[in-house]
C-alpha cells in the first residue's frame, strides 16, 4: 500500500485544494481502482505474467487480503491499511498475529492456479 500511498501524496488533489494550495501536475494523478490495478494486472503484464494480476479461475494463486477496505476512509489514510492474510503459490505465507513459517524457496515452481486444490 506504501506505492498507492506516494501516489495520493505526491498527487495530494484533496488536501492541496482543502488548503488552497496549487496541485502539482494534477493531469498524473491516478484514481485508487486505476492505481491498484497498475500495480497487480499492469505489473503482471509488463512481466509477461499473463496468468497473474487479477482473482479468477485459472489464474495463479498470489493473493493479498488487507485489514480494511483501501475503497473507504480518508485518501491520506490509506497507509495506515495492514495486510492481514498473504498466500504465494496457493499457500499461506502470512496471517496476521500468527507465528509466520520459515520462509521457503520458491525458485523455479509454477504458481497454483486459483480454484485448483493440490
Amino acid at each position: 500500500m506504501s506505492a498507492r500511498h506516494t501516489e495520493d501524496a505526491r498527487r495530494g488533489l484533496d488536501l492541496a485544494r482543502a488548503a488552497g494550495e496549487p496541485v502539482f501536475l494534477p493531469g498524473e494523478g491516478l484514481g485508487l481502482a486505476a492505481a491498484l490495478t497498475a500495480h497487480t494486472a499492469g505489473s503482471a503484464y509488463v512481466n509477461h505474467l499473463d496468468d497473474s494480476g487479477r482473482v479468477a479461475v485459472g489464474a495463479l494463486a498470489d493473493l493479498v487480503v488487507l485489514d480494511r477496505d483501501p475503497f473507504t476512509g480518508a485518501p491520506e489514510a490509506l497507509a495506515e491499511r495492514r495486510v492481514a492474510l498473504t498466500h504465494v503459490r496457493g499457500a499461506r505465507v502470512y496471517a496476521a498475529g500468527q507465528a509466520q513459517p520459515a520462509p521457503r524457496s520458491t525458485a523455479g515452481q509454477a504458481s497454483t492456479p486459483c480454484g485448483v486444490r493440490t
